[in-house]
């Protein structure tokens, strides 16, 4: 326990905390903590109630209001204070590693028709020297050797040819997505139209797993930036809708929805729904809940509790 309180001194502050709830209890109880007033003595009260924290972390407000005997406005002001410190002991220190994306093509509309250009150094030059091959087997009296030799070069037939067979195979799948997607070249992703790989192996006459291969982990530069190749398989929300639309389409408006509404009358998902299907878009209310829990916004009441216990710092 010793040894643990002296490496919460430590820099950072709050390190060796057991959990969220003692790492907040130590940090508002540390002499630095030094702050006056109702908002500071309520999130002291906060900290050292088990239960309290406990509501905190489920975000039950009111409950905690109830509780404390208090008003929205007093927590919200003693919610503010708490916000001031780092959310855990290491927030700031993590280091993320940027990784250099490297395309393996590019594509452009040029006059009007797709080019697709294949990175040359990323097409590697095999060539074999079939005369020396030739004159080795002529000059060899051991079989064995003779069989070894030959061998190897059928070896270094094949990969030449697979190599050769995997760009071709790479330009071909590139050309079908983009002669699917050619609107996204001309006018950017929202023009991005419901595509499977099941339409690309029918195009190019391939199976679908040599086309999940090759695009996963191949990037193509393009006209609005640089995309994976699977980026550009895009479901559609419903086969049944008047409306074409992507999975794509719906989050981002489902984005803009809830950034435009009512803040103190947020939408619940039936009513998102509603104005879909007003939209010309007919999306069930589950179909609403999936997208918005993969988009991480909160349901409806958690959205209009957020915003009544948020403060005006």
């Amino acid at each position: 326990a010793a040894a643990r309180m002296a490496l919460q001194q430590c820099d950072p502050e709050g390190a060796g905390s057991r959990d969220v709830a003692d790492y907040l209890r130590f940090m508002f109880s540390r002499r630095s903590f030094d702050d006056k007033g109702p908002a500071a003595d309520l999130v002291r009260r906060l900290v050292q109630s088990a239960d309290l924290m406990d509501m905190l972390a489920r975000k039950d407000f009111p409950r905690i209001c109830r509780e404390l005997s208090i008003g929205k406005e007093d927590l919200a002001a003693s919610l503010a204070l708490m916000r001031r410190i780092p959310p855990y002991p290491f927030f700031g220190y993590d280091r993320s590693r940027t990784e250099q994306v490297i395309p393996d093509l590019r594509v452009h509309l040029l006059n009007g028709e797709v080019v697709i250009e294949i990175e040359q150094r990323f097409i590697p030059s095999v060539r074999l020297d079939r005369e020396r091959y030739e004159r080795e087997m002529a000059q060899m009296d051991d079989r064995e050797k003779k069989e070894f030799l030959r061998e190897r070069y059928r070896a270094a037939e094949w990969l030449v040819k697979s190599l050769s067979e995997r760009n071709k195979t790479l330009y071909e799948v590139a050309a079908s997505i983009f002669k699917f997607q050619r609107a996204f070249l001309e006018h950017g992703e929202e023009f991005l139209r419901p595509l499977t790989l099941k339409d690309v192996s029918v195009d190019i006459n391939r199976h679908q797993s040599t086309v999940s291969r090759l695009t996963n982990g191949k990037y193509a530069v393009t006209p609005h930036g640089i995309y994976e190749l699977k980026y550009f398989f895009v479901k559609r929300v419903n086969d049944e809708s008047p409306v074409t639309a992507t999975n794509r389409y719906l989050e981002r408006r489902l984005e803009e929805i809830v950034a435009a509404e009512d803040k103190t009358r947020p939408l619940s998902d039936e009513d998102m729904a509603r104005i879909f299907l007003r939209e010309g878009l007919g999306v069930a209310r589950r179909t609403i809940a999936k997208y918005r829990a993969k988009l991480k916004i909160p349901p409806a009441q958690e959205r209009r509790r957020d915003f009544e216990f948020s403060a005006k710092e």
